[in-house]
């Protein structure tokens, strides 16, 4: 604030200092008979004007009070002289109301006295100019060491922002090279994932027609199989009640079929008896291959046994029942349902009165409609 105040203050002066000088300059002009000091006057006092105006651009961007005070005293001297040669030279010049004697001897003061004091003035004039002109030169070298500063800020900063941007150009290109290689991998990954995804499809839809094949031809020779199985369970003797219905246990039935086969044959239907027994808890349509073939040999094993545990009975009823069934036709889900349906009713109704109840037999049956029930579910 103190800087600002002095600023202005000295903005003061030096408005006042030119402003006097224009008026100096019009009163020496204003004497008639100028010599050429007087004209050499004129040019010196024009030219402390120029200063004066130079200081006043200067003061206005001066950041040191103490230049400011500096040139405030310079200024103030030379407005006080620059007011007494205004005073001077107006006691030189002519006015209306002087008479013939004043004019005389203004003419006169001029010509031959004016000449030392226009002389005096001249020089005085040239010294203010000198030392606000060294005053001028003192705030412009400051103020141009101020700017080089500036400058030299600049370009640091500058170089500062170029070797950044240097930096972060080169960091940019590799990142973009880095960029473009992961771009490349990707896109070898991406077409070797996609023909190897290709590949499988094709070989897993390959196996797929294949499995889908094999498990209808094996479903073929299960249908056929239990063809079998219902033209021989169809012609079994059957006697029972309400009262004497029973439910055999997967182990007396097992049981019951083991007793008549031979020893060394017992432990490889006991196995294939666990197998069908196990397929009840499958879903479905979902046989393998392996699994449909095991199915077919288990079946064929069980019939077979099944068939010389009963052949007294089969002997005894079979020229009385005539079955159009043959090994080789197939029969649909309907007759396995069907089947299921007179075997299940079979031990409610009575059939061939003159029969016995037999609890192997019996025990067979229930296996045997278990098997139908699995059959038709996998043929579903």
């Amino acid at each position: 604030m103190e800087a600002a105040g002095a600023a202005a203050s000295a903005m003061t002066l030096l408005g006042a200092a030119v402003n006097g000088t224009k008026a100096l300059v019009q009163a020496i002009s204003a004497i008639k008979n100028a010599s050429r000091t007087t004209e050499t006057l004129v040019s010196a006092v024009q030219a402390l004007q120029i200063v004066l105006e130079q200081l006043q651009a200067s003061i206005e961007v001066a950041r040191n009070d103490i230049d400011v005070g500096k040139t405030e005293e310079l200024v103030t001297l030379c407005n006080k002289d620059i007011a007494r040669y205004k005073t001077e030279l107006q006691k030189l010049q002519s006015k209306p109301g002087d008479d013939i004697m004043k004019r005389g001897f203004k003419k006169f003061r001029t010509v031959f006295l004016g000449e030392k004091d226009f002389a005096r003035v001249l020089a005085e004039v040239n010294n203010h100019c000198t030392v606000l002109q060294f005053q001028l030169n003192h705030l412009t070298s400051k103020d141009t060491l101020i700017i080089k500063e500036n400058v030299v800020e600049i370009n640091a900063a500058a170089t500062t922002h170029m070797e950044h941007d240097e930096n972060q150009t080169l960091l940019l290109q590799q990142s973009s090279a880095e960029l473009s290689s992961v771009n490349k991998k990707m896109n070898i990954l991406t077409n070797g994932v996609s023909n190897n995804v290709r590949e499988s499809l094709a070989v897993m839809t390959e196996h797929m027609k294949s499995i889908s094949q094999v498990s209808q031809a094996q479903s073929g020779d299960i249908l056929t199989l239990l063809n079998a199985l219902y033209t021989q369970i169809a012609g079994l003797p059957n006697e029972m009640t309400v009262t004497q219905r029973i439910s055999a246990s997967p182990h007396t039935v097992m049981m019951g079929i083991l007793g008549e086969v031979p020893e060394n044959k017992q432990e490889d239907l006991s196995e294939s008896i666990g197998r069908l027994r196990s397929l009840k808890s499958q879903k479905a349509g979902t046989l393998r291959d392996e699994e449909a073939e095991s199915i077919t040999t288990d079946l064929v094993s069980l019939l077979e046994s099944a068939s010389e545990s009963t052949t007294g009975e089969l002997q005894a009823t079979s020229s009385k029942r005539k079955f159009h069934g043959t090994a080789e036709d197939e029969i649909s889900a309907r007759e396995l349902k069907r089947l299921c349906a007179q075997l299940t009713s079979s031990y409610d109704v009575n059939v061939n009165t003159g029969g016995k109840y037999d609890p192997e037999l019996a025990s067979v049956k229930n296996l045997l409609i278990q098997l139908c029930s699995i059959a038709i579910q996998c043929a579903t």
